[in-house]
């Protein structure tokens, strides 16, 4: 037999679990997994250094009596002990159809609610939840029958980046009775979980125990050691994966922004070359990437970083093999701009080298900027020509004479594009659409309807950050000079 509370300890410290000092919140229902957790986490206080060690017992109020008992038995075993103790009472079965979802998963939410609330107030406590050994192969062999790849395989992960723990994982259930047995503690047993009406409940009771009798073996131990084998190749892919990722930073929406000072005159949309990115911008789950860069992974490097991508811009759940196997199809593919769409409103985007990862919102495309400000100015002499190094990001030089010629400057106006724009790009000979400029800038095609453009009629005189029209750009032989700014 295994000594639980050796089990307990390894699992805790092989993890790094839990830190000297750390507070631990102990999900407890009665059942003997929780009981065993508290227990064990009791009595090793002390050598793993928890500073409060508090439970937390929800009723979910749809068994009675029973749930009651179990609730006086939970505040009474806290109190003999010392532990700090919190019930909380849900009218589940009322939530469930509130919420449109089961009860099983509406019974999680509150329970998780109520731990997150209590470990919160103890200054970000560890929560501690009691799934075990069988648990875990429970767990495997209901995503393999549902139909799961690697990343399902892994199982019930020790830890979360949550502060959830689980240190129970390695032990076995038939050990964890032995242990309560030895402790002489008699745990509550809900006997619902003896029903077979649950798919879990039903797989346990049943189908596991007709294989294992049928086939031989320990069926949820071997899928557990399987789930242990998994996570490892997980995270050895996960290497390669964090290679892709690795230069994470902060990235632009698409907006009326320009380029950062000194990108004015020659912007670039694209990183430098060899430049391995990944950005993302905070609060607006928005994620950039090289195309090339995921273009070139080994698909399990490439899929698993296309759903990290995800995760980033806020979408964290139902990525099915089916999008993961379009998406990877579509980066190999030799169209220049195609959308892929996932779960929840997200979509996967090919803008030429880039890719973008990110939630569409209803009616923001095309939405509607606010345009910048601009100020106007005729200076006596054309000698403040000299002063136009800073020409393209917030002040622009431009010939009045050339702009009075085509129609003054009272017309003109700060917009967005419009049917029928032209503009007459640096090292271009004659007059360019203005769609076609910037097909050939490889601008984005979501900045396109936001970029703010002064214009004289459907002549776009200057987009700032970007480009001036060489048609009315001042130079040697101006004589009158407009100096037009724009206002931060």
């Amino acid at each position: 037999m295994m000594d639980v509370l050796k089990q307990i300890r390894e699992t805790v410290l092989n993890n790094e679990m839990i830190q000297p000092g750390n507070s631990v919140v102990v999900g407890f229902s009665g059942g003997p997994d929780s009981l065993c957790l508290l227990e064990g986490l009791r009595q090793l206080r002390e050598e793993l250094g928890i500073r409060t060690l508090a439970a937390v017992h929800v009723n979910h109020m749809y068994r009675g009596e029973a749930a009651d008992r179990d609730e006086a038995f939970c505040a009474a075993y806290c109190r003999e002990r010392g532990v700090l103790f919190r019930a909380e009472r849900a009218d589940v079965e009322s939530l469930a159809k509130e919420w449109k979802v089961g009860t099983e998963e509406a019974g999680r939410k509150v329970r998780y609610g109520a731990f997150a609330r209590m470990a919160e107030e103890l200054g970000g406590a560890k929560i501690a939840v009691a799934h075990n050994r069988e648990d875990q192969g429970e767990t495997l062999f209901l995503r393999i029958v549902r139909g799961t790849g690697t990343a399902g395989l892994c199982g019930i992960d020790y830890k979360r980046k949550d502060g959830v723990i689980r240190p129970l994982l390695d032990c076995s259930r038939k050990d964890i009775e032995a242990f309560l047995r030895e402790e002489g503690l008699e745990p509550c047993i809900d006997h619902t979980n003896l029903e077979p009406v649950y798919t879990r409940n039903m797989a346990r009771l049943d189908v596991i125990p007709y294989i294992n009798e049928k086939m031989g073996g320990d069926l949820t131990g071997s899928l557990a050691k399987l789930s242990r084998i998994a996570r490892e190749d997980r995270d050895f892919i996960e290497g390669f994966v964090e290679e892709i990722l690795r230069e994470a930073e902060p990235s632009p929406s698409p907006s009326v922004t320009p380029p950062p000072e000194g990108e004015a005159s020659q912007p670039s949309l694209a990183p430098p070359s060899g430049e391995l990115s990944a950005k993302r911008t905070e609060g607006v789950g928005r994620i950039v990437l090289r195309r090339q860069v995921l273009a070139d992974a080994h698909p399990a490097v490439m899929k698993r970083a296309i759903v990290r991508c995800f995760e980033r811009a806020g979408l964290l759940q139902d990525i099915t093999s089916d999008h993961l196997d379009r998406a990877a199809e579509l980066l190999c593919s030799g169209g220049t701009t195609w959308e892929a769409q996932f779960p929840h409103g997200y979509v996967m985007k090919r803008r030429y080298e880039k890719v973008i990862f990110e939630k569409e919102e209803p009616g923001t495309e095309g939405s509607c900027e606010p345009m910048p400000e601009f100020s106007m100015r005729i200076p006596e002499s054309a000698e403040s020509l000299e002063d136009s190094s800073a020409d393209g990001l917030r002040m622009t030089h431009f010939d009045l004479d050339k702009v009075r010629a085509a129609g003054g400057e009272e017309r003109l106006v700060m917009r967005t594009r419009q049917p029928g724009d032209v503009i007459s790009p640096k090292g271009f000979s004659g007059t360019k659409k203005l769609q076609n400029y910037f097909v050939d800038r490889k601008i984005d095609r979501d900045l396109r309807d936001k970029l703010p453009l002064l214009c004289l009629g459907n002549q776009v005189l200057w987009i700032p950050g970007y480009e001036i029209n060489e048609k009315f750009r001042a130079d040697e032989n101006t004589e009158r000079l407009l100096i037009i700014e724009t206002k931060e």
